[in-house]
């Protein structure tokens, strides 16, 4: 595209904070990192986190669909942002300066891109593990509330869709914390799992 874009990757943690770690090619990237907002919030990366889906929105998207959305000018200089959010808790959030919905095939790529992105953060959370299939997990590796409220609708042989229905979120969500849980407890899948204490 040859056009400046600007960065910032975010993280959603387990009591539902989402805070900005890394900013980069914004005017404000100093009041940018460290800044939290709540996964409830009417803000686009709430809504790209909690449903797991790529946004591509423009400027005046953003301010039409987002009214309660706290800006401090971190959009001035820039047409359109792209919200991508990965299986590993994190969104990363682009501004760019053409408008993205005017190029063909951009949800195409932008889709490309997330996939790029999800291998790459996948790689590095097994990276800065052992490496074992079946290790023991972490303190830091527990299942979190809602995954092991997961776990147990699986193992009562539910769907994810039937699963996403009983508690309000989206089917993809329920996938992609699905994958999570399996990679956490070291097994591959949901047969591995419902003969665990089967």
């Amino acid at each position: 595209m040859g056009e400046t874009t600007a960065v910032a990757v975010s993280r959603l943690h387990d009591d539902g904070r989402v805070i900005c770690e890394q900013a980069d090619g914004f005017q404000f990237n100093d009041q940018l990192i460290g800044s939290t907002s709540s996964i409830l919030s009417d803000r686009p990366g709430s809504e790209s986190l909690m449903r797991l889906k790529l946004l591509i929105l423009t400027k005046e998207d953003v301010e039409t669909k987002y009214p309660d959305f706290i800006k401090q000018d971190f959009m001035e200089g820039f047409e359109s942002a792209l919200l991508i959010p990965i299986p590993t808790r994190k969104i990363y959030g682009l501004a760019l300066q053409v408008k993205v919905k005017e190029i063909e095939g951009f949800e195409e790529y932008a889709a490309c891109v997330q996939s790029f992105i999800s291998i790459y953060e996948s790689f590095l959370s097994d990276s800065k593990e052992s490496g074992a299939i079946n290790r023991s997990i972490p303190a830091s590796k527990k299942l979190t509330p809602r995954q092991e409220l997961i776990v147990r609708l699986i193992k009562e042989s539910k769907t994810n869709q039937a699963i996403a229905l009983e508690l309000g979120y989206s089917e993809s969500l329920i996938r992609q914390e699905t994958i999570i849980i399996y990679r956490k407890l070291g097994i591959q899948g949901r047969k591995d799992l419902i003969s665990e204490n089967a």
